[in-house]
């Protein structure tokens, strides 16, 4: 089960707010959904797979930057783990002292943060040097880590590229009894989305009628079952398209779906173009 894992983080040495370095994304034990009161600014180099934030789930690939606020709720399913390393700096609103953020000059940078409710995903020219940046960040002294660190929200603050990651109207469920049900819930459908998943079953898992069901769904979600289910097999054969040779009728039996008209239409609807064109796209390089 993917439980809820909630995470406390103390300044590093010297300065005010945290900077970890990971080597390795391999973890012991089970993924968990972390949520914690700080900001997270992550960074991830040399690996790919699933990145769950608050009711959405996407891939990533290569290198992968993103930003999100206060008890947001979000994990990652990596590929390769051993191969793959990050960057993480968690901050609160207080880290460079009380009402820094008010002030005219860090305007931008708290209209970003008031973004970050729901995540935002950055991409694009713009945050290459960022990128950098973050890589050799923790190698600075305490003066230069904070000074670097506030020039990468700034710069981060005008990047046109991003994209925000839960869907508007998100909010964090907080009660535990629904947060630990919706947990159960998300699990069992990211290991079982290939296979025909009823609402009857999930109810049954969490010992609910499905008409309860399918309110504390949307109630948590903001989207309902369907929709989610749709999003899921969606990003998988997003996936399959990028990372195989495999023919357009094989991608759609592998991502759950058993005819091939209706995975098409699903498809477009959610991603704005056909399989077909969206692997060319891949192909030519383009980001998403």
């Amino acid at each position: 089960m993917r439980s809820i894992q909630v995470e406390q983080f103390k300044p590093s040495q010297g300065i005010s707010f945290d900077i970890s370095v990971y080597n390795t994304l391999d973890s012991k034990g089970p993924t968990v959904l972390r949520v914690h009161e700080d900001y997270e600014l992550t960074v991830l180099f040399n690996c790919s797979g699933k990145r769950i934030v608050g009711n959405s789930i996407h891939n990533f690939y290569g290198e992968d930057m993103f930003l999100l606020g206060s008890n947001l709720p979000h994990s990652l399913i990596v590929d390769s783990p051993e191969k793959g390393n990050a960057v993480c700096i968690h901050f609160t609103e207080e880290s460079f002292g009380q009402n820094f953020f008010n002030i005219p000059q860090n305007a931008n940078i708290k209209k970003l943060l008031s973004r970050t409710s729901l995540g935002c995903h950055f991409f694009g020219s713009e945050v290459i040097e960022i990128k950098k940046k973050m890589k050799s960040i923790k190698s600075l002294s305490p003066f230069h880590q904070m000074i670097c660190f506030l020039e990468m929200l700034h710069t981060l603050s005008n990047v046109k590229e991003y994209s925000v990651l839960s869907s508007p109207g998100y909010q964090p469920t907080t009660k535990r009894k629904e947060s630990k049900r919706m947990s159960l819930v998300n699990d069992y459908i990211l290991e079982n989305f290939t296979k025909k998943i009823t609402i009857d079953e999930l109810a049954d898992l969490i010992n609910v009628s499905p008409a309860t069901f399918c309110r504390l769904f949307k109630k948590s979600m903001n989207k309902n079952f369907s929709e989610f289910i749709t999003e899921v097999r969606v990003g998988h054969a997003c996936k399959l398209l990028m990372d195989s040779d495999l023919s357009i009728a094989e991608v759609c039996y592998m991502s759950g779906y058993n005819h091939l008209t209706h995975f098409n239409q699903k498809f477009k609807h959610t991603m704005r173009k056909t399989p077909k064109q969206y692997r060319n796209d891949f192909q030519l390089g383009y980001e998403y």
